[in-house]
Formats: structure tokens, C-alpha cells, sequence
């Protein structure tokens, strides 16, 4: 095969951009050996899926258990559903660890991680879903001495990524502005700024740096684009969710949808 520029560019927008199918933008676990479904937990506890996302935002260095003992201590004594469901999660467990130790010892890299939180969105142009993790955790899972109990774990050398293949789809919007006419704003003022005595409600002055925010406006949040941008594309959808502010100070949400037209440029 020979490599000619077209073919180099091609392969550096496909690494830019990602693949559905690829784990950066399929997170759905579905029939694969390699993914896992946080949900399934619930089998051995109702509780353990987010019992585990809690340690995962609060401890460091985490070390999480996983074990069938404290709560299924005969698995006979199960439903057949609930056996087959317990024996799937033991082969899972089991095919991750096997995999990421075989790929960290051919190449060095830990492979095994938890991509939370999770971005879902339906595409336009083809219906397909889109079901990505915006953060992904490294993590490192291993078995131990007791039977059926496996420890997943973190520490501060543990990195968390963030998914740069979702990202090419998504910009972040800022601005800056100024109000020219805002009617409410110094009613909701005084609503929201004073305080309560025997004799009733008493609002605060309306002061100096409550009359420049009034005026100065502000808006930050983030767009997912339908294509990404690296494709520059003449046409462009997206869904935007922004918080606009008085000078800094959360005034609303927004949930917005949009059209992007962008003229190609004639080459000189």
C-alpha cells in the first residue's frame, strides 16, 4: 500500500475523530467482552452500583470490594435467573482482568477504566445513538484469596482522562455582554435580596454593584455538534446547554438547539 498525503490525512481525521463502534463513542456494553454494565452489580446488591460511584468521587487511594459472601452466601439456594446472572458477572470479571493483564504485559499500558459521567445523544442524519463517557477513570481490577471477590482500585498516580473523541464534537460558548433593557431584574432584586423582621420584609438597597449587574451579561456552557467540526462541514446541528449570569452570578439555564451554515472558501 502505498502512503500518499490523502491517505495520511484520511487516517489522522478517522484517529481525530473516532469511530462509533469504538469504546470513546459506544459505551453500550451489549455482547462485548470488554465492557461491563455498572448495573449489573445490583444482582449481588441493589445497592453496589452506586455505592461504588460514591467511593469512586470521595476516596482516594480506593480500594472497592466486590464479593458475592456478604450477600449470596449459597448460590444454589438462588432462582435459576439470578445463578445465571451471577455466574455471567464472574466470567465478565474474569475476561476483563485476563485481557487488560495480557495487554499490560505485551505492551506496558493498564487498559481497564470507568467512563463516568456518560453522554447520550441520537443523530439526526442516520438515527444512530451515540453513548459516550465525557471522563474516563483509570482503574486497575484484580482478583483476591476469597472466592468470588474481586477489589477494584485507584490511587493518585491513576489518572482521569477526559474523552478527546467526544470532545472534537463539542465546543465550549462564552459571552460577554451588555443589557440594554431588563425589566424584572431589579423586582427579582428585591425579592431575593432582604430580610425578615417582626414588621415584615425588609429589601436591601438597590447599591452600585447591584446596578451594574443589571447591565453586564454573561453566558458559558458548551455545544455537541451532530458532525464534528474537524470535518468542517458546510451544514451543522447542534444542541446547546448554557448558565447565563449577572456579572458572574447564576441568573437562569438554557437548553437550546441550533443551525451552523459555513460557506466553503474558494481556493486562490
Amino acid at each position: 500500500m502505498e502512503l500518499t498525503e490523502k491517505l495520511l490525512t484520511e487516517l489522522q481525521r478517522r484517529l481525530k475523530i473516532g469511530n462509533r463502534r469504538g469504546v470513546h463513542l459506544n459505551a453500550i456494553p451489549a455482547n462485548s467482552r470488554y465492557k461491563f454494565d455498572l448495573n449489573r452489580l445490583s444482582h449481588i446488591d441493589k445497592n453496589l452500583p452506586d455505592n461504588f460511584v460514591k467511593a469512586l468521587l470521595s476516596e482516594l487511594p480506593l480500594k472497592f470490594r466486590i464479593s458475592w459472601k456478604d450477600n449470596v452466601p449459597d448460590l444454589n439456594s438462588l432462582f435459576e435467573e439470578d445463578q445465571s446472572q451471577l455466574v455471567r458477572i464472574t466470567k465478565a470479571f474474569e475476561n476483563l482482568i485476563n485481557q487488560t493483564e495480557a495487554i499490560e504485559s505485551e505492551k506496558g499500558i493498564n487498559t481497564f477504566g470507568f467512563g463516568f459521567p456518560i453522554l447520550a445523544r441520537r443523530d439526526r442524519a442516520d438515527n444512530k445513538l451515540t453513548v459516550a463517557p465525557i471522563l474516563i477513570w483509570s482503574l486497575r481490577i484484580k482478583r483476591t484469596k476469597e472466592f468470588n471477590t474481586w477489589e477494584i482500585l485507584r490511587n493518585e498516580e491513576d489518572p482521569i482522562y477526559i474523552n478527546e473523541v467526544l470532545i472534537n464534537h463539542l465546543s465550549i460558548e462564552a459571552e460577554l455582554g451588555i443589557n440594554l433593557y431588563k425589566s424584572a431584574y431589579k423586582l427579582d432584586w428585591y425579592v431575593n435580596n432582604g430580610s425578615y423582621t417582626k414588621t415584615g420584609y425588609i429589601a436591601y438597597e438597590f447599591g452600585t454593584k447591584a446596578k451594574i449587574k443589571q447591565y453586564v451579561s454573561s453566558r458559558l456552557g458548551f455545544r455537541y455538534y451532530a458532525i464534528t467540526a474537524k470535518k468542517a462541514p458546510k451544514h451543522n446541528v447542534f444542541i446547546a446547554a448554557t448558565i447565563n449570569s449577572n456579572l458572574g452570578q447564576a441568573d437562569f439555564s438554557e437548553l437550546s438547539f441550533g443551525y451552523v451554515y459555513c460557506p466553503k472558501r474558494k481556493n486562490k
